[in-house]
């Protein structure tokens, strides 16, 4: 009888243990929403980068991302770059305890040194160099940013970093360039990625941007293409593809793809077969 009291009483704190939880994301979310919607309601801060950090929480954080936190009020953001036409940040954890050996990351480095100078010495390209894999005493976002490593610490756990560049186009129009967003390994094949793009989506046509567009690698191609609905370069009509990406492009047409942010620019831009 007392096991079955122990077990009722053990769900109920879980219930209430989520239910705490959501409520905190929620909280979360709508302030930085409040943030952004205050940001975003001044004509003069139409298609800019220079958002204040809690109305950026908004563009890049978003509920998929409190989830798997291990504390949702821990979620950070730390800035590389930020001004009108750039946007540079990491998404990271503040955990209480090291995530990463920082005696680990100076002899990894040194193999991963060594290894690259013997590369080149055997007159192979540098861009094919592979590196050794992390350890996983080592956070890889912050590896990945060596050079900015006074701006995350051992005891933050990085989800992942986002460039994005803001760039006029013929006609008026203005499209925002995804540069990179890499995400950590950790958190790879969870929705991350999809439930990010689909928010950056809505948050950019709301920016009053026009286009979202990035150069993508053949394998990963198909997640923009068939997960996120984008368009390839090649589909766009050859007349119209300065428009989009804002100069001449004449290789690599079905790598480089673009969110319409606009429904009605998909019949405008893209070929008849392809609408």
């Amino acid at each position: 009888m007392a096991s079955c009291e122990n077990t009722i009483v053990n769900n109920i704190a879980k219930i209430n243990d989520l239910e705490q939880r959501k409520t905190q994301i929620d909280e979360i979310l709508d302030s930085d929403k409040t943030a952004f919607d205050e940001w975003i309601k001044y004509a003069s801060h139409a298609k800019r980068l220079d958002l204040p950090k809690d109305a950026v929480r908004h563009l890049l954080i978003n509920r998929k991302i409190l989830e798997v936190s291990q504390n949702p009020q821990n979620i950070d953001l730390i800035f590389e770059s930020s001004n009108d036409n750039r946007l540079c940040a990491l998404v990271v954890e503040h955990m209480p305890w090291p995530v990463t050996d920082l005696v680990e990351v100076d002899k990894h480095k040194a193999e991963v040194i060594k290894l690259r100078d013997e590369y080149l010495r055997a007159g192979k390209p540098l861009n094919l160099f592979i590196p050794l894999p992390l350890p996983d005493s080592i956070d890889e976002i912050y590896f990945l940013n060596l050079n900015y490593k006074s701006l995350m610490n051992e005891k933050d756990r990085g989800l992942y970093r986002i460039d994005l560049h803001a760039f006029d186009t013929p006609k008026g129009r203005k499209r925002l360039y995804v540069w990179y967003f890499h995400l950590n390994r950790l958190f790879q094949n969870q929705g991350l990625g999809t439930s990010f793009y689909s928010g950056l989506h809505n948050h950019v046509a709301n920016m009053g941007f026009d286009f979202i567009t990035g150069r993508n690698h053949p394998e990963n191609i198909k997640f923009f293409t068939q997960y996120l609905g984008r368009s390839r370069l090649s589909e766009v009509r050859s007349e119209l593809r300065e428009i989009v990406i804002g100069y001449t492009m004449k290789r690599d047409l079905d790598y480089y793809t673009i969110d319409f942010l606009k429904p009605e620019d998909r019949s405008v831009f893209l070929t008849p077969n392809i609408k």
